[in-house]
């Protein structure tokens, strides 16, 4: 069970993510913004830093983007790439 109680809770967020790093998101969503923060996850990951946290951001960022919620998706990536810096 996930923290927010759903049984399947982080799975489909984990598989958006591997299909932004594998680049086969849709083509809006597969932006040089997404990509850039995608490859400063992995940059820190590199250095020994856990990112998961960064990774939900993004992921949130994602779904919204898809779901046509810009705002959210702007300020979810927002904090993604604060929190890299």
């Amino acid at each position: 069970m996930g923290q927010n109680g759903h049984k399947d809770a982080g799975k489909a967020k984990t598989v958006l993510c591997d299909m932004a790093r594998d680049g086969s998101l849709p083509v809006g969503v597969n932006s040089p913004v997404m990509m850039r923060l995608i490859e400063m996850c992995r940059v820190k990951n590199g250095q020994g830093i856990d990112t998961s946290h960064i990774e939900r951001f993004i992921e949130e960022g994602i779904i919204a983007s898809v779901e046509g919620r810009t705002l959210y998706a702007e300020v979810m990536l927002q904090i993604a790439y604060d929190s890299l810096q």
